[in-house]
């Protein structure tokens, strides 16, 4: 398949598009040395390369729509916390291709074992519990 090629955009920087690959790597397209009139909001990346700062530069694209990326794209429930709030436990449902999130839905409060491993993954990360 060809999903981890898809790339969407996510702002601008002089001059240039900023691009979100979905393995997960940002990439820049410069329309200054492009045939394309505008950036699309997703594209197949078919050719990058990284210049001497390490940054990655798209030197081949074809825009996609987002109807067409929905085909391939995966659906799963993610439970997490919202460390800007306290911790509190939340649920989503995500449409993604790779690392690209193309919708997201709130799901109902989880269930009580799903609340306390995503509670439990939160202090690990804060380093407050080891596995043994």
């Amino acid at each position: 398949g060809f999903a981890d090629l898809v790339a969407q955009k996510r702002g601008t920087s002089d001059g240039s598009t900023i691009y979100m690959l979905a393995l997960g790597r940002t990439a820049i397209l410069d329309l200054r040395n492009c045939a394309a009139a505008a950036a699309p909001d997703y594209a197949i990346v078919t050719e990058t390369s990284t210049s001497d700062d390490g940054t990655a530069r798209i030197r081949s694209f074809a825009p996609i729509s987002v109807d067409s990326l929905r085909d391939i794209a995966t659906e799963s429930s993610v439970v997490y916390t919202e460390h800007r709030k306290g911790h509190q436990v939340r649920a989503r449902r995500v449409v993604r291709v790779g690392s690209i999130e193309l919708a997201s839905t709130p799901l109902p409060t989880p269930p009580a074992e799903e609340v306390a491993a995503a509670l439990l993954d939160a202090i690990r990360k804060l380093g407050g519990v080891f596995d043994a």
